[in-house]
């Protein structure tokens, strides 16, 4: 009887289970490996929490997913997103397009054309190659400007995000042409109409979380819990379903500058948005959830010091919760500072970033000197700008946080590919992350495929 009524269950539960998704929800965290996600975990669970990603870790399904562009081994920002978001590999630079100038249709385009309402949220430009990977189709990543035009020709429902200055008049009112409300300030979304939203809610990208999401002299922008809420609650009205992508995009900008303390703060601005998708899709059975990236970034990782023997742990963790202010705001300080007439030496250097260390990271007067000139090192003016002296600042700060990098660039480590809901148990052994697509596309109808 026992066993006829648990039967009768288990049963019952399976015919309850949807096939397949009728919502679809990707978070991509730009940069992600799982030295990135190992630092969270366990910082969480030495204060005594438990991040919402362990949540959707333990709920799902995991797989461990390559990166391979096309004729590559390590990928670029754009070339990763638009994998995920096309299902196969492209070449380093291009976003949505084979090298023969082909498109390639990614999951938001396909799910308009299936009735779905679709979105894009990012703490990046949206004209940045990681969001531009779902929202564009270019031979190369470079032109910005294009990229909006395409962006606010797209007819998604919902997209808020940085890189206001990339949005011309002329691609303003496009997207007014199309019905939807531009939105320019975090205020504006109190008051935002029914209806498409396109939100430039800042000039750049925003602010990195450790730096705080407003202060003297920057503009205010909305949490990315906040964006990611707005969406769901708009998207969620479609009884077609929806398609939802929320890209993390700084842990990466981070983990070029080898910014340990950044990294594990913009971790858990990702996990509080991590949080609102969890509830989301654990009372919707009908919904996705997927979480992965479009590369690693830095290779990073907490290691051991040989001699005397000494292994990271809870005080070295500490050390970079108690940095106060990002490693790429520090060197910005120092330069406004050399500009307005100050010798850039140790002294100026000491007395910015000391300041901003944890109580107990001391560093001496050779350290700070030889940060001073590893700041002449490298152009001024384009990406990565201090990018010598970032990995100057993590050699130095090595004993105090021991965390190691690879380096300030991209590498061909695998990395998470993780989920919860219909769908997802196609997450499973090794995999590409273009495959990633495949789980997104099961929320489509057959037609939206072709």
């Amino acid at each position: 009887m026992i066993l006829s009524s648990l039967l009768t269950i288990l049963l019952s539960a399976a015919a309850a289970a949807p096939e397949r998704p009728k919502n679809a929800i990707l978070l991509l965290v730009d940069g992600l490996s799982w030295g990135q996600l190992q630092i969270a975990l366990d910082d969480a669970r030495l204060r005594g929490t438990r991040l919402a990603l362990q949540d959707i870790l333990d709920a799902g399904h995991t797989a461990y997913c390559q990166t391979a562009p096309l004729g590559a081994l390590v990928v670029e920002s754009g070339a990763g997103s638009s994998a995920v978001s096309g299902g196969r590999p492209i070449a380093n630079r291009m976003l949505g397009k084979l090298p023969d100038g082909t498109d390639v249709p990614g999951i938001l385009e396909l799910a308009r054309r299936d009735g779905k309402s679709t979105g894009l949220v990012t703490t990046g430009r949206l004209t940045h190659a990681s969001p531009a990977g779902f929202l564009s189709h270019m031979l190369l990543r470079d032109d910005e400007y294009q990229i909006a035009e395409q962006i606010a020709a797209s007819g998604h429902d919902v997209l808020l995000g940085g890189g206001r200055s990339y949005f011309l008049p002329a691609a303003v009112a496009a997207a007014r042409a199309r019905g939807a409300a531009v939105l320019f300030h975090e205020d504006d979304l109190e008051k935002s109409p029914a209806g498409p939203l396109l939100g430039l809610l800042s000039e750049d990208s925003f602010p990195y979380a450790i730096d705080g999401e407003s202060g003297p002299g920057r503009e205010t922008v909305p949490a990315l819990e906040r964006m990611t809420k707005l969406a769901l609650e708009r998207l969620s009205r479609n009884p077609k379903g929806f398609v939802l992508v929320v890209n993390s995009r700084l842990v990466d900008e981070l983990s070029h500058y080898n910014d340990a303390a950044g990294v594990l703060a913009e971790m858990g601005r990702t996990d509080r948005a991590a949080a609102i998708l969890r509830d989301f899709a654990r009372a919707r059975p009908d919904t996705a959830l997927v979480v992965t990236t479009n590369h690693d970034s830095g290779g990073m990782g907490m290691m051991w010091q040989a001699y005397p023997a000494r292994f990271g742990g809870p005080d070295e963790l500490a050390r970079m919760r108690g940095q106060k202010a990002s490693v790429q705001m520090m060197f910005a300080e120092i330069r406004r500072r050399e500009l307005a007439g100050e010798k850039r030496d140790a002294a100026l250097v000491r007395s910015v970033v000391a300041p901003k260390l944890a109580p107990g990271v001391v560093l001496n007067d050779a350290d700070y000197d030889a940060l001073a000139k590893s700041l002449s090192v490298g152009p001024k003016g384009a990406a990565f700008t201090y990018s010598p002296a970032a990995r100057e600042f993590s050699r130095i700060l090595a004993p105090h946080y021991l965390m190691g990098w690879v380096d300030g660039t991209h590498t061909s480590s695998a990395v998470p590919c993780f989920g919860m809901g219909p769908g997802t148990e196609a997450l499973r052994g090794l995999l590409h992350h273009a495959d990633v697509s495949g789980v997104l596309k099961s929320a489509l109808s057959g037609t939206a495929h072709q």
